[in-house]
């Protein structure tokens, strides 16, 4: 395996380094809506004098997304003061210690005796909110929500969505083949059943869905660097972005040019020929801001046949302030994605050689697809255009303020997808426009302050999709052509009401109006072709025209309430109804195939909309030594969408469940500072020792007396990391990944995955200013899987193994493990101004 390299150009005002005589105080100031910018934070003595007597005036303005910084602090105590006209004062005791940084957060209240004054504006985005104003939202949901910073990238290659996503609670990402691929996202258990994963969330970027009108997906075009944060609202709390399902939204948010000022460019190398790129540019002036951003991913993956996965994408964003409150945003995406797929392997095989793949039907003895002769491969392209215009007022003489948002997008999509000879080739062209609109007045009701939303969203899409056969690795015959077409219409309303300083309470309902439509196009559905790849020649099968017209109605409540223990410690409490209409991949699908023929059944599937009712409960305390992040829930299914791949592989077809299921779970981040100070000499700053934790407990199982697990998703799942940081900027972190139960790979719970465990490390330092002049120079160093462990990072989700297969085949014979990567070893230096 090779190692790697990383040159970043990362240009930025802020200096790197820090007086050790002296400390400093950085911050964050919120208000109730609208942006704190403009605000003055200044620190003064505890005798009410400005601090540090003799000194130049201690203090800063706070700037875009509410941020503050004031450096050269002498230690002591001191009281930080800030205002902000048309908000009351705000006052906070801050210890200053050598050679230190503090953290503080404060929050605004209105001022009700100043409502004649003009509020002060600052020049951030009103359109895209900042990573503090997001996570300020996060922390108002009474439920399992979480805000990933994707900020810090220069010193990891982050370059996939489980790189991004695999510290984060109640989130579990499972690789299928590495690199570009389609990973599984499990929220809650949604949608994992499918394969590969395209149902169970609403993906988006900068709140618009990524997810085609029908509600389907594909991972693989999921770029986490085109965005600075990821906001995760798990389940039935995804009521504001607008997902309805059981996993909920991820909204991936991009930089604009007021966010990410100037050039940045960073280029990796890895095992595996891994090559990663990401270039960017913001400018920002008085009314204009403009954010373009290129990146590009080649990975070859470490088994046969895995090679050839690329990623292109390029994205830009501009800005138009037409006053201090109203501003026009539009954004566009290109995106392409291609990689060859090496299919599964049976436990014999994957222990033996997990670089192998399946050779069909031949000795050892396999019963999986011929994946040489197959020649599986995905190729997706993106085409994205979408403006949002966002109009508030000031606040009015009730002291309310009310903040308007229109939004459009196009996206256009060509996906062909080419499964193994049992499936086919299906391409599908996708036209789809996303039309939403939302008000937002934040002030007083019911007798405490409050926020109020309105809105409707509307998604319509049309698909063409064809089947065709694979004959030997190319697109043969066609043997279905479908149109689709397909609208998703949602209305909500939401209230939150907060109530002195600590309850409050929020309530929301949305309605959902789904429509699914498929049309036969094919001329003759009595000669639909069927490839015979042993002879190498078509033989025919009749069906009916594939025909349905569904229409799904849906009602979704919640409730919940939070309690503010201590300024930084929440208690939190919810019940939520989640609604999911099924795909187009869920309702129509070839079968009947094997490794050596084509399809032989072409039907559609009448499905009902799986809807749950969910009930969690929680904790979260975000500031101090220790904080944590805890939410235990139990969701109650009906009609649980289960996707099964067929005893061949292949995309396998879908059902209700016949019996109510059951989602319960824990989900857990810990971080915790446990030392200070240990090696690092007390005169200057201290060094620190720190462990992150997260844990997963998911018990999905069928409601009745055998009680059997629903496959696709590991009970248990720990993920830690123990971090040393020391001043000088050495950073050591060495991290482990367990999943310490096997795993049942089908429902009938005969099949299981084994149980494993990774160990990884990540080393940077940082060096000090003066090599280049006020420049910043790093090097980094991070390894996977030490240790070289043979395990399967996931797996085809099956009804029962055996079905059975033939003899002298048994169920030990068919293929259903996805083998997890071997070692690898990238190494990187980040330079930056």
């Amino acid at each position: 395996m090779l190692g790697g390299f990383a040159l970043c150009w990362v240009p930025t005002q802020t200096s790197f380094s820090q007086d050790v005589r002296t400390g400093a105080v950085v911050g964050t100031v919120g208000v109730p809506s609208g942006s704190a910018a403009g605000a003055n934070v200044v620190l003064r003595d505890a005798d009410d004098a400005p601090a540090a007597a003799g000194q130049s005036r201690l203090g800063d303005a706070v700037g875009d997304g509410g941020r503050f910084r004031i450096a050269g602090v002498p230690p002591g105590r001191y009281v930080l003061r800030v205002t902000l006209v048309g908000y009351e004062r705000a006052e906070q005791p801050v210890q200053v210690r050598r050679g230190d940084t503090t953290s503080v957060d404060v929050e605004l209240r209105r001022d009700r005796a100043r409502l004649g004054e003009v509020t002060v504006r600052g020049g951030g985005s009103l359109t895209q909110q900042s990573t503090e104003a997001a996570a300020e939202q996060v922390r108002q949901v009474p439920g399992g929500a979480n805000l990933v910073s994707l900020q810090d990238r220069e010193l990891r290659p982050i370059a996939t969505v489980a790189s991004a996503l695999e510290d984060e609670p109640g989130v579990v990402v499972q690789e299928f083949f590495g690199g570009n691929d389609q990973p599984r996202i499990s929220i809650r258990g949604a949608g994992l059943q499918s394969n590969p994963q395209s149902r169970g969330l609403l993906l988006m970027h900068n709140g618009f869905p990524l997810n085609f009108a029908d509600g389907s997906f594909v991972t693989g075009l999921v770029e986490p660097r085109m965005a600075r944060h990821a906001e995760v609202y798990r389940g039935g709390n995804a009521l504001g972005p607008g997902g309805a399902t059981l996993g909920g939204a991820i909204d991936f948010v991009a930089p604009t040019g007021r966010s990410a000022d100037g050039p940045q460019l960073k280029l990796t190398g890895g095992s595996y020929r891994t090559a990663s790129g990401h270039a960017q540019y913001g400018w920002a002036g008085a009314n204009t801001d403009v954010f373009v951003m290129g990146t590009g991913h080649r990975h070859d993956g470490f088994r046969q046949t895995n090679d050839e996965g690329e990623r292109l994408t390029g994205h830009a964003n501009v800005g138009y302030r037409w006053d201090d409150n109203l501003e026009t945003r539009v954004y566009g995406t290109v995106a392409t994605l291609g990689f060859n797929i090496p299919g599964p392997l049976n436990k014999q095989q994957l222990d033996a050689d997990p670089t192998a793949v399946s050779r069909g039907v031949t000795p050892p003895r396999s019963l999986g697809p011929n994946v040489p002769l197959d020649r599986p491969r995905r190729e997706t392209e993106l085409y994205r255009a979408a403006t949002r215009t966002t109009w508030r007022t000031g606040a009015s003489a009730s002291g309310h303020e009310v903040s308007v948002r229109a939004g459009a997008a196009y996206q256009y999509v060509e996906d062909d997808f080419r499964f193994p000879v049992g499936t086919g080739v299906r391409s599908t062209r996708s036209h789809d426009v996303t039309l939403n609109l939302d008000a937002r007045r934040a002030g007083a009701v019911l007798g405490g302050e409050g926020t109020s939303v309105l809105g409707v969203s509307a998604t319509l899409g049309d698909m063409d999709r064809g089947y065709f056969a694979n004959e030997r690795g190319r697109t043969g015959r066609r043997f279905a052509d479908n149109e689709m077409q397909a609208s998703t219409v949602r209305a909500f309303a939401r209230q939150r009401v907060q109530f002195g300083t600590r309850l409050a309470a929020t309530a929301s309902i949305s309605g959902i109006l789904a429509r699914r439509e498929i049309d036969e196009a094919l001329s003759s559905t009595s000669q639909r072709a069927r490839y015979v790849a042993p002879k190498d020649k078509y033989v025919s099968f009749a069906s009916s025209p594939a025909t349905l017209d569904e229409t799904y109605r849906g009602l979704r409540p919640a409730v919940g309430l939070q309690y503010a223990a201590a300024p930084a410690l929440d208690l939190f409490a919810g019940v939520t109804r989640s609604y999911e209409p099924p795909t187009f991949n869920t309702l129509l699908s070839p079968s009947g195939g094997n490794p050596k023929k084509g399809p032989g059944q072409f039907q559609p599937r009448v499905l009902d909309a799986q809807s749950g009712t969910t009930v969690e409960v929680g904790t979260r305390r975000t500031r101090g030594r220790l904080q944590w992040d805890v939410v235990a829930y139990r969701t109650w299914l009906k009609n649980e969408l289960l996707t099964t791949a067929a005893l061949f592989g292949g995309a396998g077809s879908t059902s209700n469940a016949p019996v109510r299921t059951i989602h319960q779970g824990l989900e857990t981040h810990v971080d915790l500072r446990l030392l200070d100070g240990m090696l690092a000499d007390g005169s200057g700053a201290p060094d620190q020792l720190a462990l992150e934790a997260t844990y997963n407990l998911n018990d999905f199982y069928f409601d009745t007396d055998a009680r059997n697990q629903l496959a696709g998703v590991p009970r248990h799942r720990l993920h830690a990391q123990l971090t040393y940081d020391h001043p000088v900027g050495l950073s050591v972190t060495p991290d482990l990944t367990w999943m310490p139960q096997r795993t049942p790979t089908d429902h009938a719970n005969t099949i299981y995955q084994s149980p494993y465990a990774l160990l990884g490390a990540r080393a940077h330092y940082t060096v000090g200013p003066g090599w280049l002049d006020a420049g910043q120079l790093a090097v980094f160093v991070e390894a996977e899987n030490l240790t070289g462990t043979t395990y399967a990072s996931s797996y085809l989700v099956r009804d029962q193994v055996p079905n059975p297969p033939p003899a002298p085949l048994t169920s030990a014979d068919v293929t259903s493990f996805i083998p997890g990567q071997g070692r690898t070893l990238q190494i990187g230096v980040t330079v930056g101004w």
